[in-house]
């Protein structure tokens, strides 16, 4: 869920850019190009911020890249740095400098459990503000139909037909009046209707106000509009949505006159004009700007539409050929900026000949999958490892390739490749898994680092000699065990279990080279080459075993 939000932040912050750019540079052409042009050109960012469509490269994508690394990297290098140990009991003896002893951590704090869930609140806090404005429609809808009067009157309907059909509306729109509204509104995305405060004003009036209103339906205006909306639930956090939402209303009007004058002579555009000081004068109780298109917004909106109706003049080609220029750098800027996306490149597995190999319990119905030449990793093989329901053993081999062996009638396995880093996905289809043997993963003889997740299943690792590789593991429900042929020589382990119940019940097995004390054990003969870091957020079981 949390890689959801990372693509949504992304996203976010590519639309931002796009915002301010076109809020910097829009004021030098203002004046030049057509408001229509300057309605749909949010569009792009409208995209940008619902698509995350992105290049392989791309400047957001890289920087949420590498900023997930450094991360990573800081997470990794702080790994039980902050678990406070607790003292052994006083008849155990000194304990060496050189060792690691067992704590019991507390149980998860608050804000990590908030910053692991953050995408599902992100994704709870948008329903609601979808769901909020839905209501709020809603509501508004009953409203007007609640108080609306349906117009009879045969000359004014036939009018609403012909200017209907003069501009291309090929659907029928029913017409109303409502005396509590503050302003002449469409309404209805299928069956659509217009509701006027009164039908008490002049006849030229009323034919300008129809044309308005019908030239925001033929233009889809009402899905626009909704679909802005659903923009800005998604990037609730983002200020700068509200802003771009505001500035589209705006050019919404804007445009739409700019729709209905550019067909009308002077005289015409006067009193089209006129129209819109006659609108201002109407009052009514209710008005609405996020689910239906009016006539009029504000006094200050009024100002700069009457400015736009006398200035009118159409583009010229070279003007139109600048639009055309400025959109396409627009949609070049918006791609370059992308996005963050998961770019794991899943291994297929494939199927090898039975008789290669075989699994504990004699079935030769075995998968191998295999990763590409590691051979030319030069620091360490950095392995992420995720079993949910089954086992899985690690065995070296001399192999160049990361290797994994399994049973498909049993498990679910998955080699993933993310910023040089291979995740190992292991889930098992049934929930007794009693029947099958574990999952055998090959590792080559490279100093590896691994973390480990391990949920109701079983980690099991057989330590190659000289071993000097770094295991992080977290287990809740399940089974651990680690085999060494040298008495775990250059080992560092530390141990720590939330369960107090794992020390009572004689939990770890192991070896009489390690010292025990009430609160657990340390291991002795640690030099610290090869680390062995254990969590335990559930009981799990834990034994240390020799060949």
């Amino acid at each position: 869920m949390n890689e959801l939000l990372k693509m949504v932040l992304s996203l976010s912050l590519s639309g931002t850019m796009l915002i301010i750019m076109l809020f910097i540079f829009k004021p030098l052409f203002r004046e030049k190009m057509s408001h229509r042009w300057q309605y749909y050109v949010w569009l792009i960012i409208v995209v940008r911020l619902l698509i995350p469509f992105t290049p392989e490269i791309s400047l957001v994508g890289t920087v949420f890249q590498e900023t997930e690394l450094v991360i990573e990297r800081v997470t990794e290098t702080n790994t039980f740095d902050k678990v406070d140990p607790i003292q052994p009991i006083e008849n155990v003896g000194t304990i060496p400098n050189d060792i690691s002893i067992i704590g019991v951590t507390s149980l998860s704090s608050p804000v990590v459990v908030i910053s692991k869930n953050l995408g599902l609140i992100w994704l709870v806090i948008a329903l609601i503000f979808i769901i909020r404005k839905v209501t709020i429609y809603q509501g508004f809808v009953k409203y007007i139909k609640a108080g609306r009067e349906e117009v009879s009157d045969i000359e004014l309907l036939n009018t609403l037909a012909q200017i209907g059909e003069q501009i291309g509306v090929k659907r029928p729109v029913e017409l109303y009046i409502n005396s509590l509204i503050s302003s002449p509104l469409l309404l209805g995305f299928f069956r659509p209707c217009i509701v006027l405060p009164t039908l008490d004003i002049p006849k030229r009036d009323f034919e300008y106000t129809i044309l308005h209103e019908l030239t925001h339906y033929k233009r889809k205006d009402m899905f626009y509009k909704w679909l802005v909306q659903i923009t800005i639930c998604f990037h609730w956090f983002n200020p700068f949505v509200y802003l771009m939402g505001q500035k589209i209303s705006q050019d919404c009007e804007l445009s739409c006159d700019e729709e209905v004058i550019k067909a009308l002579d002077e005289r015409g555009r006067r009193e089209y004009g006129d129209t819109l000081l006659h609108a201002m004068a109407l009052v009514g109780a209710y008005k609405d700007t996020i689910s239906s298109v009016t006539l009029n917004e504000s006094k200050e909106l009024l100002r700069e539409r009457l400015g736009a109706i006398i200035n009118f003049r159409k583009k010229s080609k070279a003007t139109k050929f600048v639009m055309l220029t400025l959109t396409f750098i627009l949609i070049i800027c918006s791609i370059v900026a992308g996005a963050y996306t998961i770019k794991n490149t899943p291994i297929q597995p494939t199927n090898k000949n039975s008789s290669n190999f075989t699994n504990g319990t004699g079935s030769n119905n075995l998968t191998q999958i295999s990763s590409g030449d590691l051979s030319g990793i030069s620091t360490e093989l950095s392995i992420s490892l995720d079993i949910d329901n089954g086992g899985v053993q690690i065995l070296p081999t001399t192999s160049n390739e990361l290797q994994a062996n399994y049973d498909e009638q049993y498990y679910n396995v998955q080699l993933t490749n993310k910023h040089d880093r291979w995740i190992v996905t292991i889930s098992g289809k049934e929930e007794n898994m009693g029947q099958a043997a574990e999952v055998e993963l090959y590792i080559p003889d490279i100093k590896a680092k691994m973390e480990v997740d391990v949920l109701n299943g079983d980690f099991s690792y057989n330590l190659p000699q000289n071993c000097q590789n770094e295991v992080s593991i977290t287990a809740a429900n399940g089974g651990i065990q680690f085999t060494s042929s040298d008495h775990y020589a250059n080992s560092d382990i530390l141990l720590v279990a939330q369960e107090k119940a794992f020390i009572q019940y004689e939990e770890p097995i192991y070896p009489n080279y390690f010292n025990k004390t009430d609160t657990g054990f340390y291991y002795k003969n640690g030099t610290g080459q090869n680390k062995i870091n254990i969590s335990l957020t559930g009981y799990t079981s834990v034994e240390f075993q020799e060949l």
